[in-house]
């Protein structure tokens, strides 16, 4: 929880909250990757062959989007 003072008469508390993940997104993610805590290359290749039907996925374009999630969301996907 972080306080900051409001107006120099009071200080407001926020508390921090985290939304969980949407259960059709959780359903999916864990259909694909047998409930591990991440996604591998590979297994995404397989969710963008089979749910977005993109049949010329090479799996050198789905280690660049992984890569790039972990470049930009470091802090997470450690």
């Amino acid at each position: 929880m972080a306080s900051y003072p409001m107006c120099l008469v009071f200080t407001r508390k926020f508390r921090a909250t985290e939304p969980g993940l949407v259960d059709d997104v959780r359903e999916v993610f864990e259909k694909y990757t047998e409930v591990d805590a991440h996604m591998s290359p590979e297994q995404q290749r397989k969710l963008i062959f089979d749910e977005e039907g993109r049949r010329e996925t090479s799996l050198e374009e789905t280690e660049k989007i992984v890569d790039e999630i972990i470049r930009r969301r470091h802090h997470i996907t450690n």
